[in-house]
């Protein structure tokens, strides 16, 4: 990435969600306490910018200083040092020059932000009304419920290590869809994180020195981290890993579609499901490896509307490959 770094610091923050004078969204009304506390939100999150890049896409990115990113606000980061490098990679992890697949395009000019800042997309007044209404059912946004069981308004069609012992990162290429016409209170993911008690983080690897997680790319580029000092079971090593999908809704609506929409077959390769591909976990000696099936157990909330199957060997891909997902409706 040459001299001009950029890293991000990865937080889960507890959003509060507002907007302006009296106004309904999808038939949500907000009083003039909430416009109020939405306004100051907002100014919390959207972080003043030294440009601002506007996507062909719609999107807007500010490009804030690296040393004023959101994370800072976070009080066990006030006086936290940025790292701009791990001090050790996985086994055969090592940083690539150039990514050994076609790069997501959000749109970017080739010069990206001006050095010393990291782009951070800017949140709209719509999206935080829907992260608030979905935060308030009954925690809908539960990314990590320690037994995958449905509380109602979360489904999920995963797969855990079945072994409880030390992991320190988990890898897996991972189909991604963007599922149209999706309402405020939906929502539909894939996901793949290591877990330890109710401390977890969707991707990553720890640094064996620092006991900070590590987001790495495609095996290409380093991302950011989330810094050791934000976790208590987590800020050594983790007990489980685990992936695959998730779908949440509230009130009376119904559970959207999950991966692509479609159930998986016997057949990852040719059923048409989402798929993820080449799952691997970290063990303590920061060598990768990929579980047997049979080290594996499934997590199903709701099987009528969505499914995972267990691994399969790909003598096309020479890796472990399954499917997930299903068209929801619950």
């Amino acid at each position: 990435m040459g001299t001009n770094e950029k890293f991000v610091l990865f937080i889960i923050l507890c959003f509060t969600l507002i907007f302006q004078d009296g106004f309904v969204v999808e038939g949500l009304t907000f009083s003039r306490e909430e416009e109020i506390e939405l306004d100051k939100q907002l100014m919390l999150l959207n972080k003043p910018s030294i440009q601002i890049i506007h996507t062909e896409h719609g999107d807007i990115f500010d490009c804030v200083d690296i040393n004023k990113q959101p994370a800072f606000d976070h009080p066990l980061l006030s006086n936290h040092t940025i790292q701009m490098r791990p001090s050790s990679y996985p086994k055969g992890w090592k940083e690539k020059t150039h990514p050994p697949y076609n790069s997501i395009q959000i749109g970017f000019p080739s010069d990206g932000c001006p050095l010393g800042t990291v782009p951070i997309r800017r949140t709209q007044t719509e999206e935080l009304i829907g992260s608030n209404y979905m935060w308030k059912s009954s925690h809908a946004l539960d990314f990590l419920p320690k037994n995958f069981t449905n509380d109602g308004d979360a489904y999920f069609a995963v797969l855990k290590t079945a072994d409880e012992m030390a992991y320190y990162g988990a890898s897996a290429h991972l189909n991604v869809y963007g599922l149209p016409d999706l309402s405020i209170n939906q929502s539909s993911s894939v996901q793949i994180g290591v877990q330890n008690d109710r401390d977890g983080i969707e991707a990553g690897w720890g640094d064996k020195k620092t006991g900070d997680w590590w987001f790495q790319l495609g095996g290409y580029e380093l991302v950011g981290y989330w810094p050791k000092s934000l976790f208590n079971a987590l800020s050594d090593h983790a007990t489980t890993a685990y992936t695959g999908g998730a779908a949440y809704k509230t009130g009376s609506t119904l559970a959207p579609p999950m991966g692509n929409g479609h159930y998986p077959t016997l057949d990852p390769e040719t059923d048409g499901a989402c798929v993820i591909q080449g799952f691997r976990v970290l063990n303590e000696e920061h060598k990768s490896f990929s579980p047997l099936p049979y080290r594996w157990n499934t997590y199903e909330t709701r099987r009528e509307c969505y499914m995972v199957d267990l691994p399969r060997f790909s003598t096309a891909l020479v890796d472990y490959t399954f499917g997930f997902g299903g068209p929801g409706g619950c």
